[in-house]
């Protein structure tokens, strides 16, 4: 049964992926008050598992998500059970007193999650051609930096009523997204049967046959980094600098998220015109060099790494549509989710890396951490420039797209 144009059905799958998204993010802001002290001998690296273990579930799930669905162009089933599972994890939590059992079903709560969203991703592209595929992802990216922005906010005072409150929302929300996906999404019929599994073999011909979805798969990799990262971290540093309660560590990651919802929309319409690889140069120079000095603004106070995080947030939203824009470019509608497998790949390497790092810095210096991940955006865009440089001649972000 159809339920709809295509404009619907991403609206669709975008409120589906917000609500799969605020399932995990509203748990950010108490997290140490989750974890440390109910377990004080967890050192901080230890710490950092609860986040990386998740992350861990995303790139494992991710790549076997992919395998699983393609070859039938089933979307639905995946997402359904994605959903189902993240609810039911999500509330599992609550009930659980040891730390490494936390962590195995930390890890399956990613399993469920990535295999939701990235179904959801993956149904978009399909959705979606070379004229529109810019604006539906801006209205994709609009709800899940919804997600994003709002979650760690109403987490933050959700934990102010009891530890427990934001695990009880984020199950309530993941059910949600079970409905929604439920209603209103079908399979897409017209590549069924017919789309290569996400192999590592067939990865690598891919990538051999057209090598530049590696940039938008490296910006990927960076923009998930920073992403665990800041989820790890910057709770921390409002903690130990400012010494502010959860909902503090909501307000300023909600501050961030807010910037980059505003501009999805505009900047994904933005790019099917003016084309994607110009306002990633735009958005990850400026990223790169804000967050080296989130340090010195916690050092100022609240409201200057507000400001600064405020800031971050709208070149973050320069990022996001026209990367994931790119990548649907360079592919052929079967391809989508081998090279969706190959981009979520890059990304969750990314966002298992970034509380690692963040906890390796943070038994020396947040200030050193905080530089050293503006570094890494830098310098990951210098390594996409080389890149374009030396496959292409930069024609194909420079023109205009037809309407």
């Amino acid at each position: 049964m159809k339920t709809g144009s295509p404009l619907r059905k991403v609206t669709a799958a975008g409120f589906s992926t917000l609500f799969v998204i605020t399932a995990t993010a509203l748990l950010h802001a108490n997290k140490a008050e989750f974890i440390l002290d109910r377990f004080p001998s967890v050192s901080s690296v230890q710490f950092a598992l609860f986040d990386s273990v998740l992350y861990l579930a995303y790139l494992i799930g991710g790549i076997g998500i992919g395998i699983i669905s393609a070859g039938t162009g089933k979307r639905k089933l995946y997402i359904l059970i994605g959903s189902f599972g993240t609810a039911a994890s999500t509330l599992i939590l609550t009930f659980l007193d040891t730390y490494t059992v936390i962590l195995a079903v930390r890890f399956f709560q990613g399993l469920f999650a990535v295999s939701a969203w990235q179904m959801l991703m993956t149904l978009v592209l399909d959705l979606s051609n070379p004229a529109n595929r810019g604006k539906h992802m801006g209205i994709f990216g609009t709800l899940m930096g919804l997600a994003m922005g709002t979650s760690p906010a109403a987490g933050g005072f959700l934990a102010s009523v009891s530890l427990f409150t934001p695990y009880y929302a984020g199950s309530a929300a993941a059910l949600a997204a079970f409905f929604t996906a439920s209603l209103f999404l079908e399979d897409p019929e017209k590549i069924s049967g017919k789309e290569r599994k996400p192999s590592y073999k067939n990865m690598f011909l891919l990538i051999a046959k057209k090598p530049l979805i590696i940039v938008p798969s490296l910006f990927n990799f960076v923009d998930r980094l920073h992403m665990g990262f800041i989820i790890f971290a910057l709770p921390l540093l409002i903690r130990d600098v400012l010494l502010l309660p959860p909902s503090y560590r909501g307000l300023i990651l909600g501050i961030n998220g807010t910037m980059y919802i505003i501009l999805q929309y505009p900047i994904g319409r933005l790019s099917d015109t003016v084309g994607r690889y110009r306002l990633l140069v735009i958005g990850s120079l400026g990223y790169g060099i804000l967050l080296g000095l989130a340090g010195p603004a916690a050092a100022l106070g609240f409201v200057p790494l507000a400001i600064l995080f405020a800031v971050l947030g709208i070149f973050s939203g320069f990022t996001g549509p026209p990367n994931s824009a790119l990548l649907g470019d360079l592919v052929e509608p079967d391809e989508n989710p081998l090279a969706m497998g190959i981009f979520s790949l890059w990304g969750n390497i990314g966002i298992v890396a970034g509380p690692m790092i963040a906890a390796f810095f943070y038994q020396q210096s947040l200030t050193a951490a905080f530089l050293a991940a503006g570094i890494i955006e830098l310098t990951t865009l210098g390594i996409g420039m080389v890149m374009l440089k030396i496959w292409t001649d930069n024609h194909m972000f420079s023109e205009k797209r037809s309407a």
